[in-house]
């Protein structure tokens, strides 16, 4: 009689199965088991309460997750003043220092305002210095003092004001990097909030990565950390210097940032890899 194993096992009819085995021959029972094509299915069931396994030393401490490159500087200008463009780079990964005008606007009606509200101040200065002189003769009152003292202040404060316009007439590079995105072009007339170039400085980068929940107690500021690059080949050490005191409860992680300690050449943000966490108390 040829013994058929199920097709499907569970606990009892594994157990069922396995006590109906104890009542043949060894050598009958491995026959019959080859001829069914079912050994697979019985070595599952014998191994059923064993499918949970303690892991090694190293499973339970090594951790990979997919981590960023990213610039510790990077910024999207926009505009402040509503005019035409008429200087603006032509090409991307163009480089530039800290303070270099990238974007310069038309400014005829700033420049016009500006000379207004210096007309405008001065006049002001001149109304409270004869108002002052008229007193001194008793000829003026201190309530008309007053009020070229408010005037004074006012024009003052406008002539601020279009001193501020006219330098938004030009958009200065807040710190060194180079050009990695364009907004807009040159002679093209552009509105206040409107993106005109987005901004990066490759020399100063760091790794960010997002970590499980129960790795925060063991990650610690100034351990060392390893990232495998899709991009460039070989393993890079890193060190953790910062983490996040905050875990996210939708996805139970926290952030860190490592900086590589010896970063290549070709190194740029925007690059990924595999990051391997391997907590400080590990034992090699």
């Amino acid at each position: 009689m040829v013994l058929k194993v199920p097709h499907r096992c569970n606990r009892k009819t594994c157990s069922g199965y396995l006590s109906d085995l104890e009542e043949r021959r060894p050598i009958s029972i491995l026959v019959n088991i080859l001829i069914n094509g079912r050994l697979q299915q019985l070595l599952f069931c014998s191994f059923l309460g064993f499918l949970v396994l303690p892991m090694t030393g190293a499973q339970a401490q090594d951790h990979t997750v997919r981590a960023l490159v990213e610039a510790a500087q990077s910024a999207t200008l926009s505009s402040k003043y509503a005019g035409t463009i008429v200087h603006y780079p032509s090409e991307l990964g163009t480089p530039f220092k800290k303070g270099d005008p990238l974007v310069v606007f038309s400014c005829e009606e700033p420049l016009a305002s500006l000379q207004i509200s210096k007309g405008e101040r001065d006049s002001a200065r001149a109304t409270l210095k004869t108002e002052q002189e008229l007193l001194e003769y008793d000829s003026g009152s201190e309530y008309n003092i007053q009020l070229a003292e408010a005037a004074l202040t006012q024009a003052e404060g406008q002539y601020e004001l279009s001193q501020l316009r006219v330098k938004d007439c030009s958009i200065q590079a807040p710190f060194s990097g180079q050009i990695i995105k364009r907004y807009s072009r040159r002679f093209q007339t552009a509105s206040p909030g409107d993106p005109l170039l987005d901004l990066v400085n490759n020399s100063k980068l760091f790794i960010k990565a997002f970590l499980p929940s129960h790795l925060f107690t063991k990650a610690s500021i100034g351990m060392d950390v390893f990232i495998q690059l899709d991009e460039i080949e070989g393993l890079f050490q890193a060190r953790l210097q910062y983490k996040n005191p905050y875990i996210d409860p939708a996805s139970q992680t926290f952030e860190i940032r490592a900086k590589i300690l010896h970063p290549p050449k070709a190194l740029v943000s925007g690059m990924s890899g595999v990051l391997k966490v391997m907590p400080a108390n590990r034992k090699e």
